[in-house]
């Protein structure tokens, strides 16, 4: 007679922390109410008591869009910090190529004339600007598109 494991202690102290604190699995759900009465060897029926009770359900729902409101809030300042950043590198980059080119004649510095061109294309795409002519064709095309359904 082989002898199960012994299970592992839950995670949060009571059941309705476990339920609402949990993540959600491969499913997209967290532990149902079954799961949570196993867990806690309790019977279904006085889960779905309490669940329904103490309003599980909402709490739930109201903790993970707290969650993800702050996971968002994290990724946009970390993008703009990041943004923040390499803008700052492609100005470097754009002054040491102007710095080069000052008393240079065109032809002989073809890397000067680059480091200014990347720097000058990071710096509008960074900013949600086009950088390069076929680009702004597009924006203008665009642009043109709208005047003309809007007199329609």
């Amino acid at each position: 007679m082989t002898k199960k494991p012994p299970k592992k202690p839950p995670k949060y102290k009571n059941p309705k922390d476990y339920y609402t604190k949990t993540p959600p699995g491969r499913s997209g759900k967290g532990p149902g109410l079954r799961k949570v009465a196993e867990t806690y060897n309790l019977s279904p029926t006085t889960i779905n008591a309490r669940s329904k009770k103490e309003n599980w359900v909402e709490k739930r729902k109201q903790f993970w869009l707290k969650t993800d409101a702050k996971t968002e809030e994290k990724i946009i300042e970390a993008i703009s910090d990041m943004n923040v950043r390499h803008l700052r590198q492609y100005k470097v980059l754009q002054d040491k190529g102007l710095d080069r080119l000052e008393g240079v004649r065109i032809e002989k510095d073809r890397d000067a004339i680059s480091a200014v061109d990347i720097g000058i294309k990071g710096e509008r795409v960074i900013r949600g600007e086009p950088s390069e002519v076929a680009e702004l064709d597009i924006v203008f095309r665009v642009k043109e598109y709208g005047k003309e359904a809007k007199e329609k």
